[in-house]
């Protein structure tokens, strides 16, 4: 029996390896896919993660009057910390999202987890009534749902905006170009930005 095993022991031993390898291998792959369809970034190597309170503050800093869309604090029926959002339902600005023809928008809700230093991202899809004008905003009822590429769906019309010091940003209404600003300010202090697939219940 001894001799046996001396044989056929290294081999099994040989297998092992390289199934956990194997599986090591594959694992990481799945998680580079997931992170690719969910849009999820991390900070450089040996970022130092700014507190809670830091990023909070700075990206509630990216707010500006010219801007067609903003970041706000939560509401404690909305489950998360932040909520970034055009600003479709501010009176200043229906004449701009009705030039449009909007019928789809999409909010960025934002939780925070310190313990992990992530910010965990959900987008979600409202749909756009017109009357008169006037919008009014229904939810759509997916509790699963894709990171949105687009904040709208639109037949025509782009807005461009000049910020008090001269900046020029042109916009299509895109969820990227709330997401490019968020990201940048998340990564820079130095947290995890994870795209979630799934709405809290």
């Amino acid at each position: 029996m001894a001799l046996i095993h001396r044989r056929v022991g290294p081999k099994i031993s040989r297998n092992i390896r390289t199934g956990v390898l194997s599986g090591r291998f594959l694992g990481g792959v799945v998680m580079r896919l997931l992170d690719a369809f969910t849009g999820t970034m991390y900070p450089a190597p040996g970022s130092k993660a700014a507190p809670p309170a830091q990023l909070s503050a700075a990206l509630l800093a990216l707010n500006r009057p010219t801007a067609p869309w903003h970041i706000r604090e939560a509401q404690p029926h909305e489950k998360c910390d932040l909520i970034a959002e055009w600003k479709i339902v501010d009176t200043r600005w229906y004449e701009v999202f009705a030039a449009t023809e909007i019928d789809t928008i999409t909010k960025i809700l934002l939780t925070f987890e310190a313990i992990r230093r992530e910010v965990r991202a959900f987008d979600q899809g409202w749909k756009v009534h017109w009357y008169g004008g006037v919008p009014s905003l229904s939810a759509f009822v997916q509790p699963f749902r894709t990171p949105r590429r687009r904040a709208a769906m639109r037949r025509d019309g782009t807005f461009t905006e000049t910020t008090r010091t001269g900046e020029v940003h042109r916009y299509r209404f895109a969820t990227g170009e709330m997401k490019g600003p968020l990201r940048a300010i998340i990564l820079g202090a130095g947290w995890t930005y994870r795209g979630r697939m799934f709405a809290r219940p």
